[in-house]
């Protein structure tokens, strides 16, 4: 009595999903086309459950996945940008320790991630005088993890966060 219903169920499953992926692709060809996002949410929606077969049919047609990712990015700002513009006063600038001078001294703490001394080897400290300037947490981190840990035990209402596009994407 079950194993009839799957037949059909699957059938539309499939169509479903490849529906999805056809209008995902027009949407990801109108962002290129003009750099501008339309339904950020089924963007992000799409782009996470459909990352993979997207990759490989821009590969597949001699592009490069890296435009899915900066796609995903552009759709989870547009979609929280107005929640930003409205959100709590705990708000918070996470850099990636990467963009740390190679001769940097900055420890890292457990909590906080790294201790910048504002050494002038590279512009983080400068970043960091300003970004606190307007009213935000400054923080130096070395990955995704430790960024979404730090901004849940603070409570943030808002952050903004920098990193290069495959880590933002997967982090968003």
């Amino acid at each position: 009595m079950f194993f009839p219903i799957l037949g059909p169920l699957f059938v539309i499953a499939l169509g479903a999903g490849a529906l999805m992926l056809a209008l995902s692709l027009v949407l990801l060809a109108r962002y290129r086309r003009s750099g501008r996002v339309t339904w950020p949410r089924l963007v992000v929606f799409a782009a996470g459950l459909l990352y993979s077969p997207l990759s490989a049919v821009l590969r597949r047609v001699g592009k490069s996945p890296q435009v899915l990712d900066l796609w995903v990015i552009d759709a989870a700002n547009a979609r929280m940008e107005r929640r930003f513009a409205r959100a709590g006063p705990v708000r918070l600038l996470v850099m990636p320790q990467c963009l740390r001078a190679g001769e940097c001294r900055a420890r890292l703490d457990p909590v906080e991630g790294y201790q910048c001394r504002r050494c002038g080897k590279c512009a983080l400290g400068e970043l960091g005088v300003a970004a606190e300037r307007a009213g935000f947490r400054f923080f130096i981190v070395p990955g995704d993890r430790y960024a979404k840990r730090l901004a849940r035990e603070l409570g943030a209402d808002a952050a903004i966060g920098v990193a290069c596009p495959p880590e933002l994407s997967s982090a968003m």
